[in-house]
């Protein structure tokens, strides 16, 4: 049970008392499914009968299923998904990806580009001025479990006949004008670890209506890189499969977490809460801090918060920090909150009240060091 701080001075990282955690609060849990049903289809993984692959193969086909599209590849990782179609381009060319959540894209010759400040993704204008014909590929991103401006970019990777890829990170499930993420551009790459909708052991999966690259991406997840195995696992299958069949609990509880939040954040100065669209999954919780308004960085509330031992995460790869304006200000300010289903009402109103009583102590003392931070 979390102690609720009343005030700045009860704040740990100022020598105020205890933790309002006991012990770590984790900054994301895995959303569970029916367990029972998950243990029915890993006991199939020892039964002599049954060919190896055949619960991924499976996990494919009811995915496919579920997104409305041609086939479903499922890989190791993330990393194996990006490298394989990568590797299915072919060799030369540029690729573009997002300066802001470029980690994605574990792509050493990517270009950056510049994203734009409302959806977070990548600027349809700052493509447009860089994309040419000796593109071989553009990589954009559905950030923080909200949408791009997917028809612009398709638009323009259109007009170039250069093929759209795109990776949806706490996505899975969420639509666009009323389409369902996984059919749009040439593919969308999904991760299935345990921050996303489905967790599926850190596997990922790629969707595509492109039957030749779909074989293609086979023929390269058969080939083992230094003896790691980039195909998805039969484990990792049989718990996507059973968190599968879960979805619309998971989505109903993410809901309600985030309107919890939104409550008990609301009107503090310099704290937005990201938003999500009612075509969302709510399965991220993310919120941005205006130091000027706040008093403080987002780094200085994420050390604030940890001494409290709450989890929480950076929402950027490292790289977009000294980038282009929008997305080095998106680095810099954005901050993912805990979330998952070990978050209870109680604990959700205990986090708000810490990041309430930061901002007031800043506001109250300012830390000449904070501020020029």
């Amino acid at each position: 049970m979390p102690i609720l701080k009343s005030s700045p001075s009860q704040l740990a990282i100022h020598g105020g008392g205890p933790a309002a955690f006991e012990s770590k609060l984790p900054a994301f849990t895995a959303n569970a499914g029916d367990g029972r049903r998950f243990a029915e289809l890993a006991e199939r993984m020892f039964l002599a009968t049954e060919a190896p692959g055949s619960l991924a193969a499976e996990f494919e086909r009811k995915l496919a299923a579920w997104f409305q599209v041609g086939n479903v590849v499922g890989f190791s990782s993330n990393r194996a998904a990006v490298q394989a179609v990568h590797k299915a381009l072919g060799d030369g060319g540029k690729v573009f990806a997002p300066a802001f959540g470029s980690a994605s894209f574990p792509i050493e010759s990517a270009t950056d580009i510049e994203c734009e400040p409302f959806t977070f993704g990548m600027s349809p204008a700052g493509l447009a001025e860089q994309l040419r014909e000796d593109a071989t590929a553009v990589f954009a991103l559905n950030p923080l479990g909200r949408t791009c401006m997917i028809e612009d970019l398709q638009d323009i990777c259109d007009e170039w006949g250069v093929p759209l890829f795109f990776s949806s990170p706490q996505s899975f499930g969420c639509s666009y004008k009323g389409d369902r993420l996984g059919r749009f551009g040439h593919a969308e790459i999904f991760e299935l670890g345990r921050d996303q909708l489905v967790h599926a052991m850190d596997a990922a999966i790629i969707v595509t209506d492109d039957d030749l690259l779909a074989h293609r991406l086979r023929v390269s997840r058969a080939e083992k890189e230094d003896r790691v195995d980039p195909a998805m696992s039969d484990a990792a299958a049989a718990m996507g499969i059973a968190n599968l069949e879960s979805i619309p609990g998971f989505i109903e509880a993410n809901q309600a977490r985030y309107e919890t939040y939104a409550e008990h954040l609301r009107d503090l100065p310099g704290i937005t809460l990201v938003r999500h669209s009612p075509e969302s999954t709510y399965q991220c919780v993310a919120i941005e801090v205006n130091r000027s308004d706040a008093g403080l960085t987002k780094d200085s509330l994420y050390d604030i918060l940890a001494a409290e031992n709450v989890g929480s995460v950076k929402a950027v790869d490292s790289r977009a920090f000294a980038g282009p304006p929008v997305s080095a200000r998106l680095a810099n300010s954005l901050l993912r909150l805990p979330s998952g289903p070990h978050m209870t009402e109680e604990s959700i109103i205990a986090v708000c009240k810490l990041v309430e009583l930061a901002i007031v102590r800043s506001l109250e003392s300012p830390d000449p060091l904070q501020m020029a931070a």
